[in-house]
């Protein structure tokens, strides 16, 4: 009974090997009629493998992205932080130059808020009276003049710049030796009044304080001439001062002491 069973099975069995082993000049067509059966479900089978293949690999390929993404987002703040460390030591190395080449004495002080307005165009350090930090105390970077102190709590000082409005500045041209007053405009240009008409300035002219002053002292640079005109009544010059120092771009200043 097994026997019987098992003939049909045998026959396909050697059908099968007949076809695909005999020589094609005798079973050509019969060869060539079951291959072409066979193709299809070989086909779909072979896909499905293949699909199968790609999910696993997919899964594995989606893992190893996550991982390298992570591992770049990591590389990418240490690198930020590498170049805000480099960064910020070019400042204070500039700063420290700054201070060993000048006879004046200096506290060194962040700025911890700004206050640019219509009204006032101050900032805010973090040094006050019990750093020795007072009112009228000249606060200065190394390019050149900030400004000075107009308020000092024990830990905080609040700083009028040389732009502000109120800002009045005893001055000099550096190479002609013209003298003059530099006010604040609360724009990011200041202006050297009280010039003669036939006053020797000239853009690109440096102007230094003159030491005519009860607050800054002689020799700081304020700025360099951008433009020369006539004041509105005309019986003057004015001429117009880029300030030496970028404040919006300054995080460290000295207090001279």
């Amino acid at each position: 009974m097994k026997i019987r069973k098992s003939i049909p099975f045998l026959v396909i069995a050697l059908y099968i090997a007949l076809i695909l082993f005999s020589p094609a000049s005798y079973i050509n067509r019969p060869k060539f009629l079951f291959l072409s059966i066979a193709r299809y479900p070989l086909h779909l089978v072979n896909q499905v493998f293949y699909n199968f293949n790609y999910l696993i690999h997919s899964k594995k390929l989606i893992k190893e992205h996550a991982s390298l993404r992570k591992t770049v987002d990591i590389l990418t703040q240490q690198l930020v932080g590498y170049k805000e460390i480099e960064t910020e030591n070019s400042r204070l190395r500039k700063m420290l130059e700054f201070k060993e080449r000048s006879p004046l004495k200096f506290k060194a002080a962040g700025i911890i808020g700004r206050d640019s307005s219509n009204l006032s165009d101050t900032i805010m350090i973090d040094q006050g009276t019990s750093a020795g930090v007072k009112k009228e105390t000249v606060v200065v970077a190394e390019a050149g003049l900030i400004g000075h102190v107009i308020e000092a709590s024990s830990g905080i000082s609040r700083v009028m710049l040389i732009t502000d409005a109120n800002s009045r500045v005893s001055a000099v041209v550096s190479r002609s030796r013209q003298m003059g007053v530099v006010y604040g405009t609360s724009t990011a240009v200041c202006e050297l009044r009280y010039l003669s008409l036939d006053a020797d300035v000239k853009p690109g002219d440096e102007v230094m304080t003159s030491g005519f002053s009860q607050i800054y002292p002689k020799g700081l640079l304020i700025g360099a001439v951008i433009k020369v005109e006539k004041e509105p009544t005309g019986l003057s010059l004015i001429a117009l001062l880029k300030p030496s120092v970028d404040i919006s771009a300054t995080e460290e200043v000295l207090c001279i002491e």
